[in-house]
């Protein structure tokens, strides 16, 4: 059984809980593997995530590189 999001304490969780943490559909969350755009891990076909790696995922598309820190174009 996958740990769920709400009880992750430093758990992995399952496609199911990382959309359900982006508050995006399970497609989405394929597509983003499938264009190395999110950190996972396999356990054999199951695809898993921790919450800082899609936490960070986000923050690196909300606040790209120069944005964040001020050396973004005005």
């Amino acid at each position: 059984m996958e740990p769920r999001a709400q009880d992750h304490g430093g758990a992995w969780l399952g496609v199911r809980d990382a959309a359900a943490h982006l508050a995006c559909s399970t497609k989405r969350i394929y597509d983003l593997v499938a264009q190395r755009r999110v950190r996972f891990a396999r356990d054999g076909r199951r695809l898993l995530f921790r919450i800082e790696w899609l936490d960070a995922m986000v923050m690196d598309a909300e606040y790209p590189q120069g944005v964040a820190d001020g050396r973004g174009s005005n």
